[in-house]
């Protein structure tokens, strides 16, 4: 063993394309990875270049507002009062990120959306994810003591969008 024939480079050849091609179409291959911002999308109307900027500065600012509760920089509650500042700019046309989930109350999905983008980074990043189920036992915590009420955002975390960036 450890020797091969002349004969048996072309099946190993294959066999090797075979599996590259397999791994590339796993599905969990990789893990999820944030739209990239520098891509621009030809898109007709101006209302949807307009909520697809919103989308990309969004997404960008909870990616670091993610960051941050990783780093300890701020809490699951301020976290989740920056999302909900974020949502309450979204543009006419686009339903707020927290309406695609079963939650109770805002503040309840809010937090549960934080939660999701730390997990993403953290995966992303290849970190230990001990963060995430002290977060949701934080969230737990809250709820069964009575509900969730969310701090106003800490300052110059979330900046204002501005629609029009020229």
């Amino acid at each position: 063993m450890g020797t091969f024939s002349r004969q048996s480079w072309p099946v190993l050849v294959v066999a090797a394309v075979a599996v590259a091609v397999c791994c590339r179409s796993f599905p969990g291959r990789h893990a999820r990875r944030p739209p990239d911002p520098t891509i621009d999308v030809d898109v007709g109307s101006e209302e949807l270049r307009s909520q697809l900027r919103f989308l990309k500065w969004s997404s960008a600012t909870r990616e670091r507002i993610a960051r941050r509760v990783i780093s300890a920089d701020l809490t699951l509650w301020e976290a989740a009062a920056c999302y909900g500042r974020l949502d309450a700019q979204m543009p006419a046309g686009l339903d707020a990120t927290t309406s695609r989930h079963g939650e109770s109350s805002d503040e309840e999905r809010l937090c549960r959306h934080v939660i999701r983008f730390v997990r993403t980074e953290l995966l992303l990043t290849g970190q230990n994810d001990t963060l995430v189920p002290e977060l949701e036992a934080q969230l737990e915590d809250g709820l069964r003591l009575g509900g969730v009420r969310l701090p106003d955002p800490p300052p110059g975390v979330v900046e204002r969008y501005d629609p029009d960036p020229r």
